[in-house]
């Protein structure tokens, strides 16, 4: 539960990308800055199962240590097992998977919200009661 305003924010591989990107887009590294300041913010060990070249996975680990990201590890398997459940069952597409498997590891986790640049993941944010936030949105 968040205590004085402060809320666990899952971040998603999606905004990681968009704050490394050269140069990144208006406001997308501040925002992501100002959310981990503001807030607990986590990624979990989904975050690794990411096609990730090496150079880029070495970035995102040096600016999640930056901004005191903290990195929780969960049942993968798991998570893929209910995520390829998920998305057979509402037709969704298998390369979804991974980002089924972030949104329940951020349930899991016991997130309010979660930080992406993703429009499924906005829709089925909505379905778990998970705020969704990105730099357009701005943080809570």
């Amino acid at each position: 539960m968040a205590t004085a305003g402060r809320l666990r924010l899952y971040l998603n591989t999606s905004v990681v990308i968009r704050a490394l990107e050269d140069p990144p887009p208006p406001g997308a590294r501040g925002f992501l800055e100002e959310c981990c300041r503001r807030h607990r913010c986590l990624v979990s060990s989904v975050h690794w199962e990411e096609p990730w070249r090496p150079e880029t996975m070495r970035e995102a680990v040096e600016l999640l240590e930056r901004l005191g990201v903290e990195n929780v590890g969960v049942d993968v398997r798991a998570l893929a097992r209910r995520a390829y459940r998920m998305a057979a069952e509402r037709g969704w597409s298998p390369r979804r998977r991974l980002d089924l498997m972030h949104l329940l590891a951020a349930v899991e986790l016991g997130c309010h919200g979660v930080v992406a640049v993703d429009r499924f993941i906005a829709r089925r944010a909505r379905e778990y009661g998970l705020l969704y936030v990105n730099h357009y949105t701005g943080c809570p």
